[in-house]
């Protein structure tokens, strides 16, 4: 009911405007009979296209909305996963590679002054390996999140800003994705044998750093990799948001066409 009195409330603001134009056009007729019939036939466009948009949005029932949403957010949440957990998805896309932890950056530096500059390099291959691969296997968990949506929950995205959907699942399945993330990732890390890069890093690292008058490093990698694994998702997803909502035409769903053609 509040959708539908809200565009009704847009409609009647809209249709004053439309009615001064009728009025102007009215007055331009005594000029002249040609001005008349094109201004007349613009304002009767504007009337016409008003009312199919208004017709559009309301022949939407709650289940339409919340079903639309579902449907682009699917569509966003799937392109995302597919990018993230395909070969390099992590590692070679600079929106959400994986960088060596700010925590442990002592340590990065210290292994290139050990001459360590390759050792380094794999490692952050291998934390983004292990990001590609957590995603691959959490996206079904990611798109559960969707199916929790209500029409309360769609009315405000389909209405929000370029981002809202976005928003709506960080603040409402982040930190779940984050807690279920965790395990894929610990297991991810221990198939691509991270430790071996990491902990004599760390090792040598910490055995110096009393002489450096540094702090020893405890950078917790399962939790790092983890949470950049859930920050990159998320960027995917905004940016696939963005393109459904600005050319919504191209995403099949007749529902995703109606919902975001009609703003």
């Amino acid at each position: 009911m509040k959708r539908v009195l809200a565009i009704i409330a847009v409609a009647a603001l809209l249709m004053p405007a439309l009615n001064v134009d009728a009025q102007a056009s009215s007055k331009k007729k005594k000029a002249t009979s040609k001005t008349t019939k094109t201004s007349t036939k613009a304002t009767s466009t504007k009337k016409s296209s008003l009312a199919s948009g208004v017709s559009s949005i309301l022949s939407l029932t709650n289940t339409d909305y919340s079903n639309g949403l579902k449907d682009a957010l699917k569509i966003a949440a799937t392109k995302s996963a597919e990018s993230a957990s395909m070969l390099d998805g992590f590692n070679k896309n600079m929106d959400i590679r994986i960088p060596f932890p700010k925590e442990a950056i002592a340590v990065k530096d210290y292994a290139v002054k050990l001459g360590l500059q390759s050792q380094v390099d794999i490692f952050e291959e291998k934390l983004n390996r292990a990001a590609e691969e957590a995603a691959k296997k959490a996206a079904p968990i990611f798109l559960a999140a969707i199916v929790k949506m209500s029409f309360a929950d769609a009315a405000k995205i389909a209405t929000g800003d370029k981002n809202a959907a976005t928003v709506y699942l960080r603040s409402t399945a982040g930190v779940e994705l984050a807690n279920q993330f965790k395990p894929v990732v610990v297991d991810a890390l221990s198939q691509v044998a991270i430790t071996k890069y990491w902990k004599p890093l760390v090792d040598k690292y910490n055995k110096v750093a009393p002489f450096l008058a540094k702090e020893q490093v405890q950078a917790d990698l399962n939790q790092y990799v983890t949470d950049k694994a859930v920050d990159g998702l998320f960027v995917l997803v905004e940016k696939e948001e963005a393109k459904i909502r600005q050319e919504p035409a191209k995403y099949g769903s007749d529902l995703v066409k109606k919902i975001f053609g009609t703003k």
